[in-house]
């Protein structure tokens, strides 16, 4: 608060152009002999302080240094200023860091970087570059694209580039990733996945980008709909749901790759075999190789709700043996993965319904924080086999009747079902930064929770979601209040979509917030329907 009182003094000094010294803080700024010109300038200088839209009017309801204080104090994020006093990071301290990242890319010596050079002479190319933004991105706390080196084509013109981007964030220091919330962070360093209409992560971004609905009628290959459409409250067994998101080309494997008999990947289920694919292309995604990890405390850790495939098997009259147990126990998820690869850290397959995937994230993470893992999986996967859901959900009237799971929507009338694998590859972020991985993304905070008593079994809670919504950012040391996105669960239920916004409203009350801030929302749900395991 003093700071802020003499910082304005300060502002203020300049403007009318007098010493500080003259200047008193109980004193109505009507006494200096302000007018209007100088009232907007005075404005304008400390919206340029705040990063926010500061009107010239505020002086008219806040007359004295005191009362303007108090008011930026209760109604802006003020840590910008407390950059103030701290001592100003020069060009050149910038160089000996974007150097050193340059240096550790390149597997060169520092040395050997002349910072007037085009980059490409050094050999960079498009992943390069890319390795280089995020580099960057980490140690400055920016957004930095990889093609600003189109624009910025020297060490020169890149150091200048974060100078001016970067001016009022704090470096994490003088030295290369020290501080403490590096240290707890962990990176993204393998990504992998498939969903409707989508065979890999980069199609699947493509159809966001194009708005594809990938909500579709219940192919024939899974089971006639025809013959179980009815009224689930008076015709038994029926349901009013014809429509979902669905994987193509489940029945296609590879059992000799995976050296698998024919006979026992016919009883594995499907979303055994999804998994095992998926993370072999997670494992190439991060460039790494099985002997990288083998014999490593390498951890596995999968969400997943939903195992039908036995009730399908049984329908098949098929013939149960030793790999029917295998092929369908959930405990064998995540189990097939780890004899596959060799790896010996914790292997365990989490259902918690729709959130199962982000606590097979919690778990993995506080894992890697314990030191029970070096690097881990991560995944979700469901499949559906059987219309067994359908109906059970349909019966419960949680399943849109258009087949449209309209997030946030006064017209929504239920989730659409929907079918996906996705995997990722974690290690911590300070390993992977030193190791030149590619880095997808950090996970700086992790919280988990559960409802406890509410309306009914299934209804979520606005106290524990508002807690463990804190809890998270307090975790991850972010202020509430810088955050500009959010991708919420979104189920397109009338009871599930406003109870999520409002312990999203009721968690970031405690923000300071300027008029310049905002937050979006946003779902892919509507594009995919709801994979049970995947919450975002």
């Amino acid at each position: 608060m003093e700071l802020l009182k003499l910082k304005l003094l300060s502002l203020l000094a300049d403007v009318i152009q007098v010493s500080q010294d003259e200047l008193d803080d109980h004193t109505d700024l009507r006494e200096y002999g302000l007018e209007s010109i100088m009232l907007s300038n005075f404005s304008e200088r400390i919206s340029e302080l705040l990063h926010a839209s500061i009107s010239p009017t505020i002086f008219y309801e806040y007359s004295t240094i005191v009362e303007l204080s108090e008011y930026l104090k209760d109604n802006f994020d003020l840590s910008t200023i407390m950059l103030v006093e701290e001592p100003q990071r020069k060009s050149s301290d910038i160089y000996k860091v974007v150097s050193k990242i340059l240096s550790n890319i390149l597997k060169v010596e520092e040395t050997e970087i002349d910072g007037s050079t085009d980059l490409i002479e050094f050999g960079m190319d498009p992943v390069l570059f890319k390795q280089f933004a995020e580099s960057i991105n980490i140690q400055y706390n920016m957004w930095m694209n990889e093609k600003e080196f189109e624009q910025h084509r020297t060490l020169d013109e890149v150091v200048k580039y974060i100078d001016e981007k970067s001016a009022s964030v704090k470096s994490n220091s003088e030295s290369t990733f020290e501080s403490n919330d590096y240290e707890n962070d962990i990176a993204i360093i393998g990504v992998s996945a498939r969903f409707p209409k989508a065979s890999n992560v980069e199609e699947f971004y493509e159809n966001l980008l194009k708005g594809v609905d990938s909500v579709v009628e219940i192919p024939k290959e899974r089971w006639n709909w025809k013959e179980l459409e009815g009224d689930p409250l008076t015709d038994k067994n029926k349901t009013y749901s014809k429509w979902g998101g669905f994987l193509k080309d489940i029945n296609q494997f590879d059992a000799e790759f995976f050296k698998i008999s024919p006979h026992e990947a016919s009883l594995m289920d499907p979303q055994q075999r999804l998994l095992l694919e998926e993370v072999w292309h997670t494992l190439e995604d991060a460039d790494y190789k099985i002997s990288d990890i083998e014999e490593t405390d390498t951890g596995m850790f999968v969400g997943v709700c939903n195992s039908d495939y036995n009730q399908l098997l049984i329908e098949q009259d098929i013939k149960f043996d030793a790999y029917t147990s295998t092929g369908t126990y959930f405990s064998i998820l995540p189990n097939r993965v780890s004899y596959l690869l060799n790896i010996h850290g914790p292997s365990i397959a989490i259902d918690t319904a729709c959130s199962s995937s982000l606590v097979a994230m919690y778990q993995a993470v506080n894992a890697m924080k314990s030191g029970d893992c070096s690097l881990a999986f991560v995944a979700g996967v469901n499949v559906n086999c059987t219309p067994r859901n359908y109906i059970a959900f349909g019966n419960a009237g949680m399943l849109s009747k258009e087949g449209k799971c309209k997030t946030f929507d006064d017209s929504a009338d239920g989730y659409v079902r929907g079918e996906g694998v996705g995997v990722v590859l974690l290690k911590p972020l300070k390993k992977a930064v030193e190791d030149n991985d590619n880095i997808y993304g950090v996970i700086k905070g992790v919280a988990v929770n559960h409802g406890g008593y509410a309306n009914s079994l299934t209804a979520p809670n606005v106290k524990a979601q508002t807690a463990v919504i804190k809890k998270a950012y307090k975790r991850a040391n972010v202020d509430i209040s810088t955050v500009s996105y959010i991708e919420a669960h979104g189920t397109g239920t009338s009871l599930g979509d406003p109870i999520e916004i409002e312990s999203l409203k009721k968690a970031f009350e405690d923000g300071k917030y300027s008029k310049t801030n905002y937050c979006g929302i946003g779902s892919v749900k509507p594009t995919l329907g709801i994979l049970n395991q995947h919450p975002e």
